[in-house]
């Protein structure tokens, strides 16, 4: 990916210095679209660079966070059931993968059923 940045940008490159030098009716517009093309592409290209970076980046969480979900599911699948009744949910926040905390709705809720 990166050489044929390399070779895409040594192109716009030459063909400037080409326009630069012709006699032709077209060279102006054509030295123009050149010296435009040579902030945009790579301006582009870094930009396609970091979007690839942070997809990445956001596929290995979500890989992660599948795996330990598929190992909390096999954990739960293979406990040995038990006939104490289920204990009651803890009343502390529970925290999200993504650091977000959970607060429960009736610690939002005041006691006239007010928001």
């Amino acid at each position: 990916m990166a050489i044929i940045g390399i070779l895409l940008l040594l192109g716009i490159y030459a063909s400037t210095m080409v326009f630069a030098l012709m006699k032709h009716p077209l060279a102006d517009r054509f030295l123009m679209a050149s010296i435009f093309c040579t902030v945009a592409v790579p301006v582009l290209l870094y930009g396609m660079l970091l979007v690839a970076k942070n997809l990445e980046q956001k596929g290995e969480e979500l890989r992660r966070e599948a795996e330990d979900a598929a190992v909390r599911t096999s954990d739960k699948a293979t406990a040995p059931a038990s006939d104490a009744p289920a204990e009651k949910a803890s009343d502390a926040p529970s925290e999200h993968a993504s650091g977000i905390s959970a607060v429960p709705a009736q610690d939002i809720i005041n006691e006239k059923g007010d928001c």
